[in-house]
């Protein structure tokens, strides 16, 4: 839903601010005014194309900006999250912010949330948060997708569809892989190589045991003469019989036995004394222990240098760590296998797809006969509502064709397609071949009418649905609008005093002379100014005591 709407040097509006609510509201004033300029900077904003001849004449460049509140879950929140842009207000909703700014050179920067988007990103993020429909900006009404779209949200087999595209994915990801393999030629040579150089790794025998020690081992060897040299030093000073260390340790325990046995502190020396004496004996013993077990051995080493040397060639000529041999040993097997069973994955890989596609297709008849059955029921209720908006010939229908090639396709195998005639003696067709711009508006209301329930798409505006209509038609054009709008927010261009006043809120936009220049200007009407510019809807060239009967009375009949 749009929040806030500013407009900075944008045609004729200099500085403009509008806030928006939820539920229906019109935008009325004079023709000529700017209503219609609101609605072009909002399209800017989100997304859609841009001239430089859009900036205010005198400015280096024009700015608009529109914030949004974005529902969980929406297609919106999902776009924002999946581009890490989404941020949330000072209340904690999800909030939207898209900036766009024109130049004089004719090129603009978009942004979302403070961060610099790409213009389809922008118009991504649009679709998603609004459907324009005027007499000139309708081509997505008019899109086969589009139109697909709105059909499956009213009939709601969504279950069907998120098989569909399961088995879709399924069966694209088995054939991509089926045709890798049938353009992989197999070259006798390549196998014969792998053949050999897992054979190396085989007359190798090499152990993880082994990796995981054998530069330790060696390194350890290498070093027991340098090793045994420190031990013998240490020994030496620890308890030889030449050695100070001991003795001076009993001599300083007899002295500790001299002093008083009730003083404290005696005692505390006493024991770390007779500690001292007892870590002293178990680091000799442990000394001697590594002297015994690092006795040189020059066979062992010369066997470890060997096997060292072997398994360091073997790592260069696969470019790999000592540490990793074993898991490119793995790889090699792996490649093996694949490169010698490869008839038999293509087998497989085979039957796969045909599961995956006698699936699809009895899945796609399915969804097939879920689109028909709601086809007919839409087809009817949207013809009812074109007889209604001054069509009284209007005729719609859904129609589907099944493609003739029946590959798996992401939505199905049914092309779907929105009909029209407005005409008795002209046959349906499809409706970008046969309506006028007033027509499609008020088709794409009526469509809008008997689908908002089930379409996700949160602000929908209409610019002069009404247009070259009144009387009865305005009223239901009134009806349709508001019936949409207990559905999502509805912002309406208006000329109809009857489509003004069910409205429930009102935006005046008024063109004024200030100085020298003529600025578009926008306010909110409180109840006393709707019947006023309602009044001037109604005609009159001048409000009377009739005329704001008249506007009362007709906001009086929409309130009920």
């Amino acid at each position: 839903m749009i929040k806030n709407l500013q407009i900075k040097n944008f045609i004729l509006i200099d500085d403009l601010n509008i806030d928006f609510s939820s539920g229906l509201t019109a935008l009325t004033g004079e023709t000529g005014s700017g209503k219609s300029i609101i609605i072009n900077a909002l399209s800017a904003v989100l997304g859609q194309k841009i001239d430089k001849k859009m900036i205010r004449i005198g400015e280096p460049r024009a700015t608009v900006t529109a914030s949004f509140f974005v529902q969980a879950n929406s297609e919106a929140a999902t776009i924002l999250k999946d581009l890490a842009l989404d941020e949330k207000d000072e209340g904690g909703e999800n909030e939207c912010i898209l900036r766009r700014i024109i130049s004089e050179n004719g090129r603009s920067s978009a942004y979302c949330n403070s961060m610099a988007i790409t213009v389809s990103t922008m118009q991504r993020l649009g679709n998603a948060l609004t459907d324009i429909h005027s007499q000139h900006q309708n081509t997505r009404m008019l899109n086969p997708q589009y139109q697909r779209g709105i059909l499956d949200a009213y009939g709601r087999y969504t279950e069907t569809l998120r098989k569909i595209r399961e088995l879709h994915q399924d069966w694209k990801t088995a054939q991509n892989s089926l045709d890798e393999m049938r353009h992989e030629l197999i070259d006798d040579g390549k196998i014969e190589l792998i053949q050999y150089q897992i054979e190396e790794f085989e007359n190798a025998e090499i152990s993880r045991d082994e990796i995981e020690h054998i530069e330790n081992d060696h390194r350890l060897l290498a070093n027991s003469d340098t090793i045994q040299q420190t031990c013998a030093e240490i020994i030496s000073i620890l308890g030889d019989d030449y050695s100070q260390l001991p003795k001076f340790l009993k001599n300083l325990a007899s002295s500790a036995d001299t002093l008083p046995p009730d003083l404290p502190a005696a005692r505390n020396l006493r024991s770390l004394l007779g500690q001292a004496n007892m870590s002293l004996t178990e680091a000799q013993q442990e000394v001697e222990y590594i002297a015994k077990s690092m006795a040189s051995d020059p066979e062992r080493l010369k066997y470890l240098d060997s096997r060292l040397s072997a398994l360091h060639d073997l790592a260069r000529k696969h470019q790999v760590p000592i540490s990793e041999l074993l898991v490119k040993y793995k790889s090699l097997s792996d490649d093996l296998e694949s490169l010698t069973t490869r008839d038999v994955q293509i087998a497989l890989t085979e039957e796969k797809i045909r599961e995956t596609r006698a699936s699809f297709n009895q899945t796609a008849r399915k969804l097939t006969s879920a689109r028909l059955k709601s086809a007919k029921k839409l087809s009817q209720s949207i013809s009812t509502s074109m007889q209604q908006l001054d069509m009284p010939h209007g005729k719609f229908e859904v129609h589907l064709n099944t493609y003739e090639d029946d590959t798996p396709k992401p939505n199905g195998l049914d092309q779907i397609t929105f009909n029209v005639s407005t005409n008795p003696d002209l046959p349906l067709d499809n409706m970008s071949h046969v309506v006028s711009g007033g027509e499609l508006s008020r088709i794409s209301l009526a469509i809008q009418a008997n689908t908002a329930k089930h379409t996700a798409v949160p602000t929908v505006i209409y610019d002069e649905v009404d247009s070259g209509i009144g009387g009865d038609t305005a009223n239901t054009v009134g009806q349709n609008l508001l019936a949409i709008s207990e559905y999502c927010q509805v912002i309406c261009i208006t000329h109809s005093p009857q489509v003004a006043s069910i409205c429930d809120h009102q935006i005046l936009v008024t063109k004024e002379l200030c100085g020298k220049r003529t600025v578009t200007k926008a306010r909110l009407l409180d109840c006393n100014e709707r019947e006023t510019e309602i009044s001037r809807m109604l005609g009159a060239k001048s409000i009377t005591v009739s005329s704001l009967a008249h506007a009362k009375d007709l906001l009086k009949r929409s309130a009920q």
